[in-house]
């Protein structure tokens, strides 16, 4: 696979994320894309949690720390299956917000795939060259 490049589509689907998306007692994982600068300074670019319910649907929450702050969410339902719902669900979201790849980065490709668009929204947005996404485990 080549490396993930990213272009915008169209304007953020206007989603407003709710409550009902953020389901707090069933955080199952965040990932945090940083810049960093120069200097070695820190930047937040991208805050995603993934959230699963007890029904088994998994639900994903993009904020963009940018200057628009857009934010979208993105779920992958309980009756599929035989793929990883994780990465479909940050897929959605990531394509809520706007944003076309290069690569396939839906329908279940795994969470390293992800990571890697994250990467490369996170270059889009701030054009720093050097981004990491960073996984912290609920």
């Amino acid at each position: 696979m080549e490396t993930i490049k990213v272009s915008k589509k169209h304007e953020a689907t206007q989603i407003t994320i709710k409550t009902s998306h953020r389901k707090e007692k069933h955080f199952s994982k965040g990932l945090t894309t940083c810049a960093v600068n120069l200097k070695g300074n820190i930047s937040e670019l991208i805050t995603t949690r993934i959230y699963w319910t007890k029904g088994g649907t998994c639900t994903a929450c993009v904020w963009l720390h940018s200057m628009t702050h857009d934010s979208a969410s993105g779920k992958s339902p309980a009756n599929s299956g035989g793929y990883c719902k994780e990465s479909s669900a940050v897929a959605e979201a990531l394509t809520n917000l706007g944003f076309e790849f290069n690569e396939r980065i839906s329908n279940g490709v795994g969470m390293r795939t992800i990571e890697e668009a994250l990467n490369a929204v996170g270059q889009y947005i701030s054009g720093a060259k050097a981004v990491k996404t960073i996984i912290q485990h609920g």
